[in-house]
């Protein structure tokens, strides 16, 4: 159940990545365009030439203190607002990939019933065919 519900957080964590990349590009090419202040106070940033960990500080720091609000150009604010949406759902998702991972660490009882007989090796007493055809 944990490895199933851990593939769906993975894939989604993969799919906001898409969404971000794809929306933080165009965020920074509307700021570029659009509201030149704003682009230069966030470093001048790229997702590929101009990508430092100060530039991406800058720019986590804009989204969660909400400093774009303060923006006169309604159409920056939009896209911020939900730039921060994003960024707000994978770190929630990245924590609950991480607790479940934790939770699958501690409680190795997570294992299928129908695949348990497999994994405990039969006694001298009992035969190999006759163990794997009980019941748990």
């Amino acid at each position: 159940m944990i490895d199933q519900i851990m593939l769906v957080f993975v894939i989604t964590a993969m799919i906001l990545v898409l969404i971000w990349l794809s929306n933080l590009s165009r965020f920074f090419a509307y700021i570029k365009k659009n509201d030149p202040d704003t682009f230069d106070r966030l470093g001048k940033p790229n997702i590929f030439t101009n990508n430092t960990p100060l530039i991406n500080f800058k720019l986590l720091s804009y989204l969660i203190k909400k400093e774009y609000q303060n923006c006169e150009d309604q159409i920056t604010k939009t896209k911020a607002r939900y730039l921060r949406l994003i960024f707000i759902l994978f770190t929630i998702l990245m924590l609950l990939t991480t607790l479940c991972s934790i939770y699958s660490f501690i409680n190795p009882t997570s294992i299928d019933k129908k695949n348990a007989d497999v994994l405990i090796a039969p006694t001298k007493d009992q035969p190999t065919s006759e163990f794997n055809s009980q019941e748990p």
